[in-house]
């Protein structure tokens, strides 16, 4: 094959061939091909490594590594390599929920309230929400990451909830939140009077054989095969790049896993919850994850109907009931997608972020699994991926273009130094630099290097999220009637006016 891993022919699979005829007239295609196919989109989108698992009526029939661990290395990835699931990390939280269910531990439908003193800053969400609405993302709060990467602790991002903006009324729209995953770990935890990590591992790891998953990169980092994370210089080729700090966002995308154990997921998943004797949650609570409760936009949609279950994506694929996730963080890109009614499904981690790689690979194996023509996905995504760099790239020229030059500071630079702060977002620190004479700070987890933009406003060049570019971050300065700049203006959440801090040292 010349990849790492193993491919495994099982019974349902034609001779040579990488799908069966699930429907009349399915596509024959050869195992090898399938390696050559993934192969080259991986360099095509200059993945470094990534593995896949294909499960198809029930049984695994394919399983393979490709690539390299680390652009610093020389070591291959191979089905057994750690990665970071990202999101997918969501669709475990969510059964967790769904078999404290089962066991009468909490009701999703209960007001969580009643669980723990949650405290929203809008009075009817703090009375009306549930688990459920935390779960499907119909709260009506955005995502605030900058708050989620910041908290040290779970507590920490719970408490800032009540200073938070809501984006839209309760219950209106799908809004993609972190920080509200973390928050139902936090109330399960409560109920339960264990950790989220001790009750993931208790209630779905070990029943399911997962025996080499890590719940933190920390952890994985530790393990004999581990794939680096990496991310694209502004010469667009993939570096290796340091891992984020997960230790809070745990419940919202921190298990870090290989597809060997994946693929015991998926087959319990697949199996009605059932892992060989063991009953890991029951058929009717596992059907409401994947029953929709909140529309999505069908723009970023490749199905009809999407929209979002209990920690999971759903739509109508080509006319089959798909559940699935996607993940992406700094350096990693993850998918798994499952087809209930097939008993059917693919995972695939790769260590690079920034790229439509996964999404290729998993609506390809899709068609195949379908018995359908596959679809042209390199060519669309690759058009996809081209037009959104072309309109992102396109926002910041325009920004460049907005900028007034030339246009000097009023105060000397080291003035604009001290440490600011807002309600819920926490105090953030602009740093003076005696020897460069520039300022920097730290937006999730990420150091920003300050330059001056025009009058009282610097930027920062950041990486766009879900963009393949850089765009700025800006950070306006307000001065007060002594001409000190005491406020703090950045927009750190897009769908809600910038936030204001306050400067509360020098």
């Amino acid at each position: 094959m010349g990849q790492q891993g193993i491919v495994e022919r099982q019974l349902g699979w034609m001779e040579g061939a990488c799908c069966c005829a699930l429907k009349n007239g399915a596509v024959k295609t050869q195992l090898n091909e399938l390696d050559d196919f993934i192969e080259k989109s991986r360099e095509e989108w200059q993945v470094p490594g990534a593995a896949v698992l294909v499960i198809q009526n029930g049984a695994i029939v394919y399983k393979q590594g490709f690539g390299l661990r680390s652009l610093n290395g020389t070591e291959k990835v191979d089905t057994k390599t750690l990665m970071a699931t990202c999101s997918v990390t969501k669709t475990f939280t969510a059964l967790l929920a769904a078999i404290m269910e089962d066991s009468g531990q909490l009701s999703l439908n209960r007001r969580v309230f009643e669980y723990a003193p949650i405290k929203m800053k809008d009075e009817v969400v703090s009375a009306r929400m549930t688990l459920v609405d935390m779960l499907s993302h119909r709260t009506g709060l955005p995502r605030h990451d900058a708050v989620f990467f910041k908290a040290k602790r779970a507590e920490d991002a719970v408490e800032a909830l009540e200073h938070l903006d809501f984006a839209a009324d309760f219950r209106e729209q799908m809004i993609y939140n972190n920080l509200m995953y973390v928050t139902a770990a936090h109330i399960m935890s409560k109920v339960s009077g264990k950790s989220w990590g001790e009750l993931i591992r208790t209630l779905i790891l070990e029943p399911t054989n997962m025996t080499t998953t890590e719940l933190h990169v920390a952890d994985a980092r530790k393990t004999d095969n581990f794939a680096d994370p990496h991310i694209f210089n502004i010469d667009s080729k993939p570096v290796v790049s340091r891992p984020l700090d997960d230790s809070v966002a745990g419940p919202a995308g921190s298990i870090n896993s290989n597809v060997e154990d994946l693929g015991n997921y998926m087959l319990m998943l697949l199996n009605n919850g059932k892992f060989g004797d063991t009953v890991v949650v029951s058929p009717h609570s596992l059907q409401r994850l994947w029953t929709l409760h909140t529309p999505s936009n069908p723009q970023w949609a490749y199905g009809q109907n999407p929209g979002y279950g209990i920690g999971w994506c759903v739509e109508s694929y080509r006319g089959a009931r798909h559940v699935h996730h996607e993940g992406g963080v700094p350096g990693w890109r993850s998918h798994l997608s499952l087809l209930p009614d097939e008993r059917s499904g693919v995972v695939i981690l790769s260590n690079a972020g920034d790229s439509m790689f996964t999404e290729v690979i998993t609506y390809t194996i899709l068609d195949y699994l379908l018995g359908l023509t596959p679809q042209a996905w390199s060519d669309r995504l690759t058009e996809e991926w081209a037009a959104l760099r072309a309109d992102a790239t396109q926002a910041v020229e325009r920004l460049w273009q907005s900028r007034i030059v030339p246009s000097e500071l009023t105060l000397p630079i080291q003035e604009y130094a001290g440490s600011f702060d807002a309600p819920g977002y926490g105090v953030f620190d602009v740093i003076y630099n005696e020897t460069t004479g520039t300022l920097s700070t730290v937006v999730s987890q990420r150091e920003l290097q300050l330059f001056h933009w025009h009058n009282e406003t610097f930027a920062a060049t950041v990486l766009s999220p879900d963009k393949p570019v850089e765009s700025l971050l800006f950070f306006e300065f307000e001065k007060d009637e002594s001409g000190k700049p005491n406020t703090l203006i950045v927009p750190f959440e897009p769908m809600l006016d910038p936030i204001r801090l306050r400067r509360v040292r020098n």
